[in-house]
C-alpha cells in the first residue's frame, strides 16, 4: 500500500522538532552576544526586517499574493540571524515555519548533489525564492490542463500524461521570486543544488499538501517526438510507484525573539 507523502511530512516535521533541538552545529544560531544584543534592542531595523514583513502577512490567515510576492523579494537569509548550513548537512532539509489548512510556508536545503526530484502540486499556487547559493529548477505544465482537474482531486489523480518541459534554468538569491499557478509556470518540478555551495530557498504552498485530497506523486519524464511543432519540448510524465521521495531533515527554527514579539 502506498504511504502518503502527506503523512510522511507530519511524521518528518514531528520527528524534527526533536532533531532540531541537536543539530550537530548544522543549523546554529549566531554568537550569544549577537543574540544578547538582538534581545535586549527591542526591535531589528526595518532593512533587517523582510522576514517579519513575510510573518506579520501570514499570521493573520492565508495572504493576498499581490503583497506576499513583493514581501518574499525582500527576504534574506540573514532575517533569521542563523549560520548557513555546514557541509554536515548530507540530505534534503526542511525549516517549517508556519502550516495552516490554507498554507505551507518553509524553508528548503539542498546539499551539493542532492535534489527534490520530479514532483506534483495538484490544484495549488506556489512561490519561491533562492535566499543563498545557487539551484536548478526543471519546470513542467500539463498539456491538458485538466488533468489533473483541480476541482476534482483525490489519491486516483496519480495518472501518466504529457507534459511540456516549460523551463531548465538556474536561480539564485539576485533572482526574481518564481510565482506558479496551479496550472501554468512549472506546477511539476525537480530542484537540485548546483555548484559545491548548499543551496537554500523559501516556499510558499497554498493550499498545502493533504493525503486525501492534494496528495504528492513523483514522476520520470521521458522525452516525446511530436509531428507537429510543440510551444516546449514534450514529455511523457509517468508516476513512480511506492515512491515517497527523497529522505528529508524536518525541523522548527530555534526560538527568535521578533519571531515572539510578533505572535507568528
Amino acid at each position: 500500500m502506498r504511504r502518503s507523502c502527506s503523512n510522511i511530512w507530519r511524521n518528518s516535521v514531528a520527528a524534527g522538532l526533536r532533531y532540531g533541538k541537536n543539530m550537530g552545529g548544522r543549523f546554529s544560531t549566531d554568537s550569544t552576544k549577537s543574540a544578547k544584543r538582538q534581545r535586549t534592542s527591542g526591535s531589528m531595523q526595518h532593512d533587517e526586517c523582510g522576514l517579519r514583513e513575510l510573518c506579520e502577512l501570514v499570521r493573520g490567515g492565508l495572504p493576498e499574493v499581490d503583497k506576499l510576492v513583493p514581501a518574499m523579494q525582500r527576504v534574506k537569509w540573514e532575517d533569521l540571524k542563523l549560520r548557513k548550513p555546514g557541509k554536515g548537512l548530507d540530505e534534503v532539509a526542511c525549516m517549517l515555519f508556519e502550516q495552516s489548512e490554507d498554507f505551507t510556508l518553509c524553508y528548503f536545503f539542498i546539499p551539493p548533489g542532492k535534489k527534490l526530484p520530479l514532483h506534483d502540486h495538484p490544484g495549488m499556487e506556489i512561490i519561491q525564492k533562492v535566499v543563498f547559493g545557487s539551484v536548478r529548477v526543471r519546470g513542467f505544465d500539463w498539456v491538458d490542463t485538466r488533468h489533473p482537474n483541480p476541482q476534482d482531486l483525490s489519491p486516483d489523480h496519480n495518472t501518466e500524461g504529457l507534459a511540456y518541459e516549460v523551463y531548465n534554468q538556474t536561480f539564485t538569491q539576485d533572482s526574481p521570486v518564481t510565482r506558479i499557478h496551479p496550472n501554468q509556470g512549472g506546477i511539476l518540478h525537480e530542484i537540485s543544488a548546483e555548484g559545491t555551495e548548499i543551496a537554500g530557498f523559501l516556499d510558499f504552498i497554498a493550499p498545502p499538501y493533504s493525503p486525501l485530497t492534494r496528495d504528492c506523486t513523483y514522476y520520470t519524464a521521458t522525452p516525446v517526438e511530436s509531428a507537429t511543432p510543440t510551444p516546449h519540448p514534450l514529455h511523457r510524465l509517468t508516476p513512480i510507484p511506492g515512491y515517497d521521495g527523497v529522505p528529508m531533515y524536518a525541523f522548527r527554527p530555534p526560538n527568535l525573539s521578533w519571531r515572539e514579539e510578533s505572535r507568528w
